[in-house]
């Protein structure tokens, strides 16, 4: 999905597998980061982010961080 993102612009993408990182990493417009506050700082103003998580805990504590993050991000 990042790849796709990337040929219309530019993907800033985080994944907790650090192979999935490594994957991506040289890809063109693709910008890897290792932590959720690293990829707040990566997003440009008014920020878009979009999750793709399993259901339940994984997803609730990702939303939870994000939005501390994203309301203190300037």
């Amino acid at each position: 999905m990042a790849r796709r993102i990337a040929r219309a612009g530019s993907a800033s993408c985080l994944d907790r597998a650090a192979g999935a990182r490594a994957g991506l990493a040289g890809e063109e417009r693709v910008n890897t980061v290792q932590t959720l506050a690293d990829l707040v700082a990566a997003l440009p103003a008014p920020r878009v982010v979009w999750s793709m998580l399993p259901a339940g805990a994984p997803t609730e504590a990702t939303i939870v961080d994000l939005r501390g993050l994203l309301a203190t991000a300037t």
